[in-house]
């Protein structure tokens, strides 16, 4: 049986230069102190992705907010135009004769055309909360790599649903 040693045993399998590298003492001081500076960057970017996350929370927060007070507005804004559209029928006016039904005529249609206006100006300002909050969304999934590409798709299709059925 032949004892060597672990150098030795290097020699012979081709690790020749192992035996400088190891002693290099300056060699890996220098390595590490590079792998620390590397490190404290990376945790400086981590520092500094919270923070920009913790930001776009905040304003995603406030805009849901807004979203749903727009959202709460428009139900009501639907049932006053609704309640509105069931008074002017039962007020019997298509049996009227004369300028004041043809002026009635006029302002009922001017009426229901400034109520579809204001409709749909209240629609386009929900497709615009939505569509920033899902831009603020997408923005702080970047920060999550292949899994936050993901959640920007399904984000993206679930805005585009919601656009829908505004």
């Amino acid at each position: 049986m032949v004892y060597c040693s672990i150098m030795e045993l290097m020699l012979k399998c081709g690790f020749q230069n192992i035996r400088e590298n190891f002693m290099d003492k300056d060699k890996n001081g220098v390595e590490i102190a590079e792998c620390k500076q590397r490190i404290s960057k990376c945790n400086a970017q981590i520092a500094d992705n919270r923070i920009t996350i913790e930001s776009l929370e905040e304003k995603i927060e406030r805009l849901k907010s807004v979203r749903d007070a727009v959202s709460a507005k428009k139900e009501e804004i639907g049932t006053t135009i609704s309640n509105m559209a069931g008074t002017i029928e039962s007020m019997n006016y298509f049996t009227w004769c004369g300028s004041n039904r043809e002026s009635f005529d006029g302002e009922v249609i001017k009426v229901l055309e400034d109520c579809d206006a204001f409709k749909q100006d209240v629609d386009s300002l929900q497709d615009a909360l939505n569509d920033e909050i899902t831009q603020l969304e997408n923005k702080r999934y970047e920060h999550e790599g292949i899994i936050g590409q993901l959640k920007m798709v399904l984000n993206d299709l679930d805005n585009w649903l919601t656009k829908l059925l505004n």
